[in-house]
């Protein structure tokens, strides 16, 4: 879950630093700089949202708190609603091939895989 918090956190960063002009050290460019570059404010919002969601359900579960699975479960919902939005999307279409739609799949996979064990835990006890 670390992993997930750290992975959603940094692409933000990465993301919001290229939109900013402060840099670009990864490549973001051709189509994706455009689709990044007009990412609307609403879209960042939501997006800021759900990264902060998914640290706070890290902090949760360090504390063995239930609500890590609240945290996460919004987090998931807005992130997977994100992604449902801008895969209907055309400029979408652009980028949802090679590596990037393999990315999208496993995350979507692993996010449900903690979940699951999320609610494992609370009905165990294990997170109070």
């Amino acid at each position: 879950m670390l992993l997930r918090a750290a992975y959603a956190l940094a692409l933000l960063l990465i993301v919001s630093a290229f939109r900013l002009g402060w840099g670009n050290p990864f490549g973001i460019g051709g189509h994706l700089a455009d689709v990044v570059q007009n990412i609307t404010a609403w879209q960042t919002v939501i997006w800021v949202v759900y990264v902060s969601g998914y640290s706070l359900a890290a902090l949760f579960v360090l504390q063995a708190s239930r609500r890590a699975l609240w945290a996460y479960g919004v987090a998931v919902t807005l992130d997977f609603s994100v992604w449902i939005y801008a895969a209907f999307s055309p400029s979408y279409n652009m980028i949802w091939s090679g590596q990037a739609s393999v990315v999208d799949i496993i995350f979507n996979v692993y996010d449900l895989g903690v979940l699951l064990c999320l609610m494992i835990l609370v009905r165990q006890r294990v997170l109070r």
